[in-house]
């Protein structure tokens, strides 16, 4: 039988391995254990006679890169833990354990016959694959809260890392097989690592770990050995994370706002029960559960803790629709609320780390022979820069076609593109050539010979398709002035401004007739837009229409007015709230416009209001020091990645510029750079057709001067940093 079988579950119980020289079949009493088992030792094989590990596997597979607020990195070499064992002095054990003494109370009952010289070397020599690490912690007792040395070990097996503990190090199966460990911690179970330990007189290097079942709290006798344990367990949960234990959770909870007017509001008979795939919410009828609605964990779109009366609440706001468009908002009083919370956030982390596996495997299987790829227009997206944290990253998702590690950090994603030149080529005539990397450009922008640039002179928003549907044409919407007095037109810029850099309310659009108050909400790569128009007059207006124009197809949109109003007609001193659902697919330079349009008197009325929403909007800051700034900075030389120019601004240098700048997501070095520039940074969010999601590091240099602002903008992506570039020239221009 041959290594490069393809395993085949039939069934329950029969179990078929189709090998090279035929098929085999067994009866076996656990298939999943014979399964997990195969995964992680076939793919042992193969890693170790230089191939890769099976596609959608989840067992057995090294960790190849990371996720972090960066975006996608490649992971660091493994901790290297300690398989020898030793005393509780921390001196290695040499020879035999000791035999002891048989009236010690403690030893009741136990064989202290030393195991057999012979069976011990057996299992010595197999100790060391097993055996991560092992030594001595101080454990917080459940019930006493006492403190307890023990002997922890920590174990690599086909069915995942569990770490053990034991009363004394002669308790482990390398000195007596008969002997069980205290407790086990099984660390795919994991939901958090706490480095520092929340509670209050602990030891100093107490560190708390958390499972779905329960948590304990460890203490290590110095930094260095609380370093490695804590390297040791974060690096065994990554090469877990897309091992999804069976077990169900449930939980009894108060139902206290039911859209769907199924539950009992007024008692603890719901029931919530969380398992690998999904929640199952459940009532008591006739004496037996019955399932009232089971959410996939796609179907959750927001969940937090609320107090309402000094009681505990899950809040959970759930799509109710495929197009999830329409959510509804369930609210759970229980004690246990943020153990639920916890509960939901560890399942879908297991959740979408297999369907990320899943899609894997179904990319395989379409194209065995030709690596899968991702569509044209991420392309530039997913580039990343190698080794620097700065680049593009994927967090889980599913069905988008782009493959979890289908490329190592830095690989060229479209070798087999046909299409590859002709996209290269129109990324390099839309995207201004790289600027030389010396600091002094900035300068040379501000000089007496440069031209004042207006916002229009950047480039558009990307090369085609990030830019079609006449989304550059937009850009001069503001000045238009349709049916708009001329010095209301001359304020719009200013309420535009104003509204950029909060998330207070305040007014986008006022003139005799109608006004239209906004207010938003931003959360990585969504929008919550709330829009509230009022009639002016003294005429009802009909035919009321609000329309949302030059969003696609970088951001998706669904604008809905407020259940049970009739939102055509608005009379005298009414008024009607819209709900604006925003998310961004691509990189976008200009802003949408919100098209007001009414008939008033037998008049029709139609104002274009440019929207506050910036691809800015959809980033996270982030904050380096100077020297790690430039030292990135300086990585992005490559063509295409960096967009310069000067735009005329009411901003001076000193502390409001910064606050300026900060407002728009971007994280401030606490020091200028050599050219006296602002050094900023941050991280863009952008959720692609499929759900996956792209992270794209993004860095600016800010430099004010005479009333004018020069701009550098670099990122790994020529099409992000175009956008950005432009996105940026509207928000600090003057208005």
């Amino acid at each position: 039988m041959r290594l490069d079988a393809q395993l085949t579950v039939r069934s329950a119980l029969p179990v078929q391995l189709m090998c090279a020289d035929g098929a085999y079949r067994f009866a076996v009493e656990d298939v999943n254990h014979l399964r997990v088992s195969f995964e992680f030792f076939f793919n042992s094989y193969k890693v170790a006679n230089g191939g890769k590990a099976e596609a959608g596997t989840t067992h057995g597979r090294e960790v190849l890169s990371i996720h972090t607020l960066m975006g996608e990195v490649k992971a660091p070499a493994p901790p290297v833990g300690s398989p020898d064992v030793v005393d509780d002095e921390g001196l290695a054990i040499r020879g035999r354990a000791p035999r002891r003494r048989q009236s010690s109370s403690m030893f009741s009952g136990f064989d202290s016959t030393p195991l057999p010289t012979s069976e011990r070397l057996s299992v010595k020599s197999h100790w060391s694959k097993v055996v991560k690490h092992n030594g001595w912690l101080q454990k917080k007792g459940g019930t006493t809260k006492s403190w307890m040395k023990r002997y922890f070990v920590l174990y690599e097996t086909s069915q995942g890392h569990f770490l053990s503990y034991y009363a004394e190090y002669w308790d482990s199966p390398l000195y007596n097989p008969s002997r069980k460990e205290r407790n086990m911690i099984d660390l795919s179970k994991i939901t958090y690592l706490r480095a520092k330990s929340k509670y209050k007189d602990v030891p100093p290097f107490s560190f708390d770990i958390a499972t779905i079942e329960r948590e304990w709290t460890l203490s290590a006798d110095s930094n260095e050995q609380l370093q490695l344990w804590l390297k040791m367990m974060a690096r065994a949960v990554d090469l877990d994370v897309a091992m999804v234990p069976d077990d169900t959770l449930s939980f009894s909870v108060k139902a206290r706002t039911d859209p769907s007017r199924r539950l009992e509001l007024h008692d603890y008979s719901t029931s919530l029960t969380i398992s690998a795939w999904g929640v199952s919410v459940q009532k008591l009828s006739a004496g037996e559960r019955e399932e009232v609605h089971f959410w996939c964990y796609t179907d959750f779109y927001k969940w937090s803790i609320l107090r309402q009366n000094g009681k505990l609440a899950l809040s959970l706001q759930i799509f109710t629709t495929g197009d999830f468009k329409t959510k509804a908002d369930f609210v759970f009083r229980s004690v246990d609320a943020q153990a639920i919370a916890t509960a939901i956030e560890y399942y879908i982390e297991k959740f979408m780390s297999r369907m990320h596996l899943r899609r894997e495997l179904d990319e395989s299987k379409a194209a065995p022979e030709k690596k899968a790829k991702p569509a044209a227009e991420v392309e530039d997206l997913l580039g990343a820069m190698e080794g620097d944290g700065m680049g593009s990253g994927m967090s889980s998702g599913m069905g988008s076609g782009l493959a979890a590690g289908g490329a190592e950090a830095g690989s060229d994603w479209a070798s087999d593109d046909e299409d590859e030149p002709k996209a290269k080529t129109a990324a390099a005539k839309t995207t201004p050539k790289a600027a030389p990397s010396a600091a002094p450009s900035l300068l040379d922008l501000l000089g007496d010979d440069a031209p004042l640039q207006p916002a229009a002179a950047f480039p558009p928003t990307a090369p085609e398709p990030f830019g079609g549907n006449g989304a550059s044409e937009l850009l001069g919407l503001m000045s238009i002035s349709e049916g708009v007095d001329p010095e209301v037109a001359r304020q719009m810029g200013g309420w535009f401004h104003a509204l950029v850099g909060t998330e207070a309310p305040g007014l986008l659009f006022r003139n005799t007739k109608t006004e239209v108050l906004y207010k938003h909400e931003f959360r990585g790569s969504q929008a919550r837009i709330s829009l509230k128009q009022t009639n002016h007059g003294a005429v009802p207006f009909s035919g009321v229409r609000l329309t949302v124009e030059g969003a696609e197809p970088h951001l998706r949109t669904a604008l809905t007015p407020a259940p049970g109003t009739d939102p055509s007609v608005l009379g005298p001193g009414a008024s009607q709230t819209y709900m604006l659902m925003v998310e961004c697919n691509q990189p976008f330079g200009a802003p949408p416009v919100l098209r007001v349009n009414f008939t008033a008197g037998g008049a029709a009325a139609s104002y274009p209001l440019k929207l506050p929403v910036l691809m800015t909007h959809f980033m996270t800051p982030v904050v380096f020091p100077r020297a790690d700034f430039l030292a990135r900075w300086e990585r992005l030389t490559a063509e295409g990645l960096e967009a310069t120019g000067t735009i005329a601004s009411s901003l001076s240098a000193g502390p409001m510029a910064t606050v300026k700048v900060q407002q728009l997501k971007l994280g401030v070095a606490p020091e200028l750079g050599p050219d006296g520039s602002l050094l900023c940074a941050s991280t863009l969010q952008i959720k692609v057709e499929g759900g996956s999601k792209v992270v794209v590091g993004c860095m600016v240099r800010v430099l004010i001067a005479e009333g004018r602002a020069a701009i550098a903008v670099r990122t790994a992506s020529s099409h992000v940093t175009a956008a950005l570039a432009q996105a940026l020239s509207t928000a600090l221009a003057s208005h």
